[in-house]
């Protein structure tokens, strides 16, 4: 098989997760700047006209994305800049980190979905602070790593496999997700002084 570079396969990695949203029918936009910390944002259906639930308030559910693409069988690590994943955590919405494992001539092998919730928030705003606190603003020379084996959800990269794990991720309140998230913005990160 042909080895890919690591850009090429970054490249491939993308254009595997936009086919995998358009076949699972989820809207997956593309950032024409990288800068944000997040990839694409990905966008479900809207919920077909139902009795129970009116027009105007049925929910928008969207999640961001940021894709990493890694190859081999070795590590379970992906790795990005502090300044990036501040922005893409901070987001009021679904924030995850998808890890796709692919081999070296690009095809995929599996996926795992990081949900920037809970202790990954939690470890993200710690360390925002303790560079606060050592006057170390310099993030974006900073790197945060995760151990998408350890702390990701495992999916098989299918468009089935896919929309399952961020239907599960996303939820089906929006609402009620913002509002907890801001809880977390607000209180994670302080522990341990």
């Amino acid at each position: 098989t042909r080895r890919l570079p690591p850009d090429e396969l970054g490249f491939v990695g993308e254009n595997i997760f936009r086919t995998l949203c358009g076949q699972a029918r989820l809207v997956c936009n593309k950032s024409d700047r990288d800068v944000t910390g997040w990839d694409f944002i990905v966008e479900f259906p809207m919920a077909g006209p139902d009795a129970e639930v009116p027009l105007d308030q049925r929910p928008a559910k969207a999640c961001h994305v940021q894709l990493k693409s890694t190859s081999g069988e070795n590590g379970s690590r992906v790795s990005a800049k502090l300044s990036a994943v501040e922005r893409l955590a901070k987001d009021p919405r679904p924030a995850l980190i998808v890890a796709l494992r692919l081999r070296s001539d690009g095809q995929p092998l599996v996926g795992y979905v990081v949900h920037l919730i809970g202790d990954e928030l939690s470890r993200v705003l710690r360390r925002l602070r303790l560079a606060e606190a050592n006057r170390a603003f310099d993030i974006n020379r900073a790197t945060i790593s995760f151990d998408y084996r350890k702390v990701g959800v495992r999916f098989d990269p299918s468009p089935d496999g896919l929309k399952a794990v961020l239907e599960a991720v996303v939820g089906d309140d929006p609402t009620g997700y913002i509002q907890e998230k801001q809880r977390q913005l607000g209180e994670l990160g302080y522990e341990d002084g």
